[in-house]
Formats: structure tokens, C-alpha cells, sequence
């Protein structure tokens, strides 16, 4: 009787721990899905503010055509600037927001210079626009960046690094972006 009692208790014990390590398995790799689903939504959200870059700086660049008839051939060489893909990898997605913002750095740079399009209302409120893509790209930045550096903490860090290599999760790359016009700078034109 006595055997067959610690019997029952062990093979009890066994499937409770079985049952834990199940639970613990099941919540990590929901965890680890619910932030790699935020990483690919933020990503998306990354994607359009950069096609809304894109296509506002092409708006403005055949906006200032007319008066910029000298420069004409670097506002052609900013219109060649790749469109993005959901393809690109983050490196590439990097690059293309870097030569627009650079691109309409250099695009205000000249408007600076011409007073009709430093008093022009349409391109002051399309700066303003750019200003606002500017900054929703940088807390969209931030919370991808986040997010990202939790991913990575999981992967590497004991017991969930388990689970990461069971389900094969490889690091993810952080977004970088720089701001080369400001709120400030618009305001002055």
C-alpha cells in the first residue's frame, strides 16, 4: 500500500511538472510572438511614414521645378531615389529614409535661397507636413527600436533563450534615423 501511494505521488509530481514546464512553454512562445507581430506592425507603420516622405518630397521637388530651373539637375538626381519595398531589409529601409531626409535637406536649402518659395504658403505647409512625418517616424522609431531590444533580450537571456531556439528566432536589426530639418528651421523661413 505504501508503495503503491508514493507510486501515485511521484507520477503526480511528474505531471505536474510536466504540466508547469507546458504552461511556462506555451506563455513564453506567445510572448515572443505577440512582440515579433509589434515588431512587423511598427515595421509597416516605418514603411509608410517613409512612402509619405517619398511622395511629399517629389510633390515639392516638381512644386520648386519652375523656380529652381539652375538646379534642376539635382532635383532630377533626388527624384531617383528608391521607393521602398516591404522587401528591403531594415539596412536598405535605412538608406532610403536617409537620402530623403538628406534630399529634402538639401531641397530647403535651396528654397532658403529663393525668396518666391521661402513666401510661398503651399511649400511653407508642406514643410510643415515633412516636420510631422519627421517626428512620427522617430516615436515610431523609438517604440520599434523598444520593442526590438526586448526581442533580443529574450533571445539571449535564460530560460526563454529555450524557447528562441526551438522556434529558430534570429536578433533583429535596430532602426536608425536622423533629423537634418527641424521644426525650428521651417518656422524661420
Amino acid at each position: 500500500m505504501d508503495n503503491l501511494l508514493w507510486l501515485y505521488i511521484v507520477a503526480g509530481t511528474i505531471v505536474l511538472i510536466l504540466v508547469i514546464i507546458w504552461v511556462w512553454y506555451l506563455i513564453g512562445a506567445n510572448n515572443f510572438k505577440k512582440n515579433k507581430d509589434n515588431i512587423e506592425d511598427l515595421m509597416v507603420d516605418i514603411d509608410e511614414i517613409i512612402m509619405n516622405k517619398h511622395h511629399l518630397l517629389n510633390f515639392m521637388i516638381e512644386q520648386t521645378k519652375r523656380s529652381l530651373t539652375i538646379e534642376a539637375k539635382i532635383l532630377n538626381e533626388m527624384l531617383e531615389i528608391s521607393v521602398i519595398s516591404n522587401t528591403d531589409s531594415v539596412e536598405q529601409k535605412q538608406d532610403i529614409s536617409f537620402q530623403l531626409t538628406q534630399s529634402m535637406h538639401m531641397l530647403y536649402e535651396m528654397i532658403t535661397d529663393h525668396e518666391d518659395l521661402k513666401t510661398s504658403k503651399e511649400i511653407k505647409e508642406k514643410l510643415d507636413d515633412w516636420i510631422i512625418l519627421e517626428e512620427s517616424l522617430q516615436s515610431t522609431r523609438k517604440l520599434y527600436n523598444k520593442n526590438v531590444s526586448n526581442f533580443n533580450h529574450k533571445i539571449v537571456a535564460f530560460p526563454s533563450n529555450i524557447i528562441a531556439k526551438m522556434k529558430k528566432y534570429k536578433r533583429k536589426d535596430f532602426f536608425e534615423a536622423e533629423i537634418l530639418l527641424t521644426k525650428e528651421e521651417v518656422d524661420s523661413l
